[in-house]
């Protein structure tokens, strides 16, 4: 029945982050080239097109 404090400072962080850094390192270039896939110019008109299929109001006629 320790209090939160407590618990929070006996917590081992040296174990968690001991290889934050080199983790980090390592999904950088991963993160990047997802983010070069997801703006790329292609991808871009792709979701607009299929984000302009969503555009209505409640009060349009029904469309196909």
């Amino acid at each position: 029945s320790d209090t939160l404090f407590a618990k929070v400072q006996q917590f081992p962080y040296g174990r968690f982050f001991r290889f934050y850094f080199y983790a980090a390192a390592l999904l950088l270039p991963c993160y990047a080239y997802l983010g070069k896939l997801t703006k790329a110019p292609a991808n871009v008109k792709k979701w607009e097109e299929i984000r302009a299929k969503r555009r209505y109001t409640y009060f349009d006629l029904p469309h196909d």
